[in-house]
């Protein structure tokens, strides 16, 4: 938002560019009969200052004309010169025509690659919206370039759009151009914009635990096994990690991931924990309640 503060500059065409001499004290209606444009790069600053509230343009003009503040001495307003006039954040730039000034549109034009539109688009296509549409009009808000966009099949006749130069809606409807209400809701769009930049970016997920994986090496472990697994590991932290007993061709079939076994070549985790669940309660006088008790015992005897 802007601090309320006027300010004017002053633009001059470059010296020492061939081409900008035959432009120099040039009138407006030269300008438009060979169609040249007016834009900021052939131009220099050569004076900025604050200004008085109680000066229009016109006013601030018959001002320099008698010198310009903070300039060589003798140096005036000119023909051909650009003077730019930013009240409350909102920028206009004048060409300095022996007659009067003349409001001009893509003096700051935007070369940014990021930018889609500029005051020439042609032929745009919004979403949402039928036909094409073309820049009418430009207006520079605290810094940021926006763009009235006609409608080319009904110009006047329809409503035009607020577009900001990357081709996003900034303003509702209007009929009439850059009115007060308009400016004020691109302000509000602005200030969306500037909040949106400043909220932190979402902290990264933390990883997932084991029982919240559904795969684990490109294969599908069940939930409950594999808490029966960590448990097991728990008890003993052998079993998985040691080599297969008996020959080599009755090892289970598949490569070994981590010193693992594939899933399918293990036994049961379930069954071994019970089995080793088991046999330490018979080494301890307890009952046996495993289902394959009975069977365990009678190994045990033989």
């Amino acid at each position: 938002m802007s601090n309320g503060r006027k300010q004017f500059a002053v633009y001059r065409l470059k010296k020492g560019l061939w081409e900008n001499e035959a432009l120099r004290y040039r009138s407006w209606n030269y300008l438009k009969k060979f169609h040249i444009q007016v834009q900021s790069d052939r131009y220099e600053q050569v004076c900025v200052s604050p200004f008085s509230w109680d000066l229009d343009a016109s006013d601030l003009r018959r001002q320099l004309e008698n010198g310009l503040p903070a300039a060589p001495s003798g140096e005036k307003l000119e023909i051909s010169d650009v003077l730019t006039v930013t009240k409350d954040g909102i920028t206009t730039a004048y060409y300095v025509d022996p007659e009067k000034l003349i409001v001009l549109t893509g003096f700051f034009h935007t070369t940014a690659s990021t930018a889609l539109l500029s005051i020439d688009t042609t032929d745009y296509q919004i979403e949402g919206r039928d036909g094409n549409f073309l820049a009418a009009d430009e207006i520079w808000i605290d810094g940021q370039h926006f763009f009235l966009m006609q409608s080319q099949q009904f110009g006047k006749n329809a409503a035009y759009v607020v577009l900001d130069s990357n081709g996003k809606v900034a303003a509702e409807d209007t009929t009439v151009g850059f009115t007060e209400e308009v400016i004020r809701q691109i302000r509000e769009y602005i200030q969306r914009q500037s909040a949106a930049k400043d909220i932190p970016a979402r902290a990264a997920a933390p990883p997932l635990e084991n029982w919240q994986k559904s795969y684990e090496n490109g294969e599908y472990l069940r939930s409950a096994e594999m808490a029966e697994e960590q448990n097991y590991s728990m008890i003993d932290g052998r079993m998985n990690n040691m080599p297969s007993k008996g020959p080599v061709h009755q090892r289970p079939a598949g490569k070994r991931r981590k010193g693992k076994l594939p899933m399918k070549g293990r036994e049961s985790v379930l069954k071994r924990l019970k089995e080793y669940q088991d046999e330490l309660a018979a080494q301890r006088g307890q009952a046996v309640v495993s289902q394959d008790a009975p069977e365990l015992q009678e190994r045990r005897k033989a």
